[in-house]
């Protein structure tokens, strides 16, 4: 109990168990699923707010394919393509929507966020309904296909899950949970064949007492592989087959992992037994490799559990920890998505950027709940950006909850695999394995090549003058071969150093990406190349709130925003001829030099590792030289997402 599982986990391992672990060391790449998936669900969150107005809901799919174009220009998707192959889906919803309708719904709240320490779960719901009977049910929305008349086991997992912690909660009574699914349906309006009638998209899922036994029995299974770190093969060979149908890579990264030590000991099935034979992994990368896991795992399980264990707690011991404050909202509504709080003479150590919970007076665990984001707080106020399916709240909010993002520190797990395993030849559009070098050096086979020195820049007009050791790493960095380590303790003057190497190599003619590991640390080195080097093309990754606000000019996001609201057309054609305007504006602006800014967990980020992609012309990396700040607060597996980009490092700390 207490260890926190995201349901989504529930999912993953119904399609294999190693899939669990898959998920895990992959870096996460978006496809036509996800890209089509993120839109409908926010207009399917529109629909369930203003059933009855279908021009909002063009609105809302102009605005969604608007906010979605920066990552659709990035992955060279026209939008074009993403509204044809979601059309159908759009269609099914309005169906959807009319089985929804206010005569059999009296209440609808999207994106409920559920927390139970008790049952070790949480996660964010698509939809919670109460009828006008009084009772309860849970939804969630899928855009793939059904099996037959009931729902895929895993999305039945996800959404029992949900109905468990609702029955938890006290929130009686509860009809069976429910998957509504619309591609069934959008497949047979591509084909021209004849519609399923409204109702069958909705498939409902037996819940009973073995249900729960079942759900909790995986859910404990996830448990323990975050424990020991290891999964069986899966039993069933179809499974394999179909893998192997799909990507080649999956299985061999499959193999790979039970070559780490980290199967059960099931005997694989045939289709891998051949391919095991192939792959091989030296006894010196299996330690290497394992060392680092085994401290990934213990840190995941700290944080699992110090968010279950904190759950526990009353409001009081919460707020007396500085884990939880007591909050009114403003007297202004919600504006952009973000809503103003008044705070009691704050004095915890929440951060702007960080995720959290809003609850009411029932807190996070036996009351309303969203997450959101701090988008800045002070000793009075807070502002939280709201999730985007919730334009405004259904409850009064009381309390603000620290939330440990153990998603994001699960990215370490990729980071892990990928600085010790050098990619799959089999992977089609491989870039070149920039992280050879560090494998090598890691491994204890190779040391890097000795930088060479070379004339700094001219150094007139720059105040304060640089000293001789900042001179001397001005020097290495510009005859940089490999990796240069600049060392100073707080105070030396090395974000300073660090701003004039960047302006050294950005005179030679290098593209740089830098790296923080804070959203703070990526402000100062804003403040530092702004004065320093003014000619130069600054770019933040990640959302506008986790900046300051005298550099949002800076943020990428705000960069691409359209400049002026979008205006609302009535015709499909009309809005698509206008985004694919939009998106050859974006692209120029793209392909314009700039030097990228992030933080390291930003740079994971599976669209924002398209970036490079797109601005490159041929398979080597985008990125001449990648800077890294702070590199000494940063764990090595977290460097993984951004040392990739480029074949030449900076590391200052």
């Amino acid at each position: 109990p207490f260890y926190l599982l995201s349901v989504t986990g529930l999912t993953s391992i119904d399609i294999c168990p190693l899939n669990y672990l898959l998920e895990r060391y992959s870096f996460k790449e978006s496809n036509a699923c996800i890209q089509r998936g993120v839109p409908l669900h926010n207009i399917f969150a529109c629909m369930l707010l203003q059933p009855d107005d279908q021009n909002s809901w063009r609105r809302q799919c102009h605005l969604e394919l608007d906010q979605q174009l920066p990552d659709l220009t990035m992955q060279q998707i026209k939008p074009r393509e993403l509204y044809t192959a979601a059309r159908g889906h759009l269609n099914a919803l309005t169906q959807i929507d009319q089985m929804l309708a206010p005569r059999t719904y009296a209440q609808i709240f999207s994106e409920r966020y559920m927390l139970n320490p008790d049952l070790g779960l949480q996660g964010k719901i698509d939809a919670l309904v109460q009828k006008q009977n009084g009772h309860w049910q849970a939804l969630e929305l899928k855009t793939g296909k059904s099996w037959g008349h009931k729902a895929n086991s895993g999305h039945a997992f996800q959404v029992s899950a949900y109905h468990l912690m609702l029955w938890h909660a006290g929130l009686e009574p509860l009809d069976p949970p429910a998957v509504l699914y619309t591609g069934n349906q959008a497949a047979r309006m591509h084909n021209q064949e004849k519609l399923l009638p409204s109702h069958s998209m909705q498939k409902l899922v037996p819940f009973d007492a073995t249900t729960a036994i079942n759900l909790l029995n995986i859910r404990n299974e996830l448990v323990r592989i975050d424990y020991a770190g290891r999964l069986a093969f899966n039993a069933n060979p179809r499974k394999c087959q179909g893998c192997g149908k799909h990507t080649k890579s999956k299985q061999v990264q499959c193999v790979t992992l039970h070559k780490l030590g980290l199967d059960g000991g099931t005997p694989p099935a045939k289709e891998l037994q051949q391919l095991i034979k192939t792959v091989r992994v030296s006894a010196q990368i299996r330690q290497g490799f394992q060392a680092m896991h085994q401290a990934l795992l213990q840190e995941l399980q700290a944080i699992r559990t110090t968010q279950g264990q904190a759950m526990q707690e009353s409001s009081a011991q919460r707020i007396a920890a500085g884990i939880c404050l007591k909050v009114q909202p403003d007297s202004s509504p919600p504006s952009n998505g973000c809503l103003r709080l008044k705070l009691e003479n704050n004095r915890s150590e929440f951060r702007e950027g960080a995720p959290c919970l809003l609850s009411d007076a029932e807190g996070p665990v036996k009351g309303n709940c969203v997450g959101g984001f701090i988008r800045a707080i002070s000793a009075t106020h807070a502002e939280i950006s709201l999730p985007s399916g919730v334009q405004a709240l259904w409850f009064t909010p009381l309390y603000l909850d620290r939330h440990l993002a153990d998603a994001t520190f699960e990215k370490n797990f990729a980071g892990a695999y990928a600085l010790w395993i050098a990619p799959g030849a089999d992977t089609e559009g491989q870039k070149e394995d920039t992280l050879q070098p560090i494998r090598q050096f890691l491994s204890g086979r190779t040391a890097f090549r000795p930088n060479l020195s070379a004339p700094t820049i001219d150094l007139a007009g720059i105040n304060p003058r640089p000293l001789a050791a900042q001179c001397k790493a001005l020097s290495l960095a510009q005859g940089l071969q490999d990796i240069l380590l600049v060392q100073g303790p707080p105070g030396t003057g090395k974000t300073y150093t660090l701003a004039l190497m960047v302006k050294a190599l950005a005179q030679q003619g290098r593209k740089i990406a830098i790296a923080t590991y804070t959203h703070r640390a990526a402000d100062e080195v804003i403040n530092k190349l702004s004065r320093l080097a003014p000619e130069l093309e600054l770019r933040k990754l990640g959302r506008p709130e986790s900046m300051a606000a005298q550099h949002a000019d800076k943020c990428l996001t705000n960069i691409l925003r359209r400049p002026q609201p979008i205006r609302p057309l009535e015709h499909a054609e009309g809005m698509l001829a206008d985004l694919e305007t939009r998106q050859r504006e974006l692209e120029n602006l793209l392909r314009a030099p700039a030097v990228y800014i992030g933080t390291t967990h930003a740079w994971f980020d599976n669209t924002l590792q398209q970036l490079p992609l797109m601005l490159s012309t041929n398979q080597a990396p985008y990125f001449d030289v990648v800077v890294v700040d702070e590199a000494n607060q940063i764990i090595t597996p977290n460097l993984a997402g951004v040392l990739r980009l480029a074949k030449r490092w900076v590391l200052v700390g």
